[in-house]
């Protein structure tokens, strides 16, 4: 199984099957993590509330492999590393995600996966890079936590999945 797959597979199992449409959540109706802005933006062209209730998981698999691959973060082998930057590209975003992996192993942070980071994936300490993007998404998810009220019905789910990929 390759790292993407292991981590594809370790994302859906955190997100969960269940259909959810919590007005607090600002992606709207999500399935598998999958919001409609997600999936209208991997497919080009707009999704519905149906198509995320009835989403199934082979379907939901594929698009996170289209969203890695998309953003070269499917190259990475290392699967600590992918599973934290790919952790945290569902939760915060893409761009804040390579950011948190470009600080993380010491190259120009401009959010995009290009040669030199790359080159510096290649030599990462697995654990280490794992741990520093983890520290990122801790502190993002406390500044949304501390800045939007609304967001803390969703502390235990974002603490507890961050706390089961340590235990990994």
């Amino acid at each position: 199984m390759t790292a993407a797959a292991t981590v594809i597979a370790r994302i859906l199992q955190r997100e969960g099957s269940n259909y959810t449409d919590l007005d607090a959540d600002a992606g709207g109706p999500t399935k598998y993590g999958i919001t409609i802005p997600f999936y209208s933006d991997l497919s080009g062209h707009p999704k519905s509330a149906l198509e995320i209730q009835t989403l199934t998981e082979a379907q939901a698999a594929s698009l996170y492999l289209s969203f890695l691959q998309s953003a070269g973060l499917s190259e990475i082998t290392n699967v600590q590393i992918l599973d934290a930057v790919a952790d945290f590209a569902v939760l915060h975003g893409l761009f804040p995600a390579v950011k948190a992996l470009q600080k993380a192993i010491g190259v120009p942070i401009d959010g995009v996966v290009g040669p030199m980071t790359r080159a510096a994936l290649a030599t990462a300490n697995g654990p280490r890079t794992a741990n520093i993007i983890t520290a990122e998404q801790l502190r993002r998810i406390g500044s949304r936590l501390s800045s939007d009220a609304s967001q803390r019905v969703f502390a235990k789910g974002w603490l507890n999945r961050v706390a089961d990929r340590l235990e990994l």
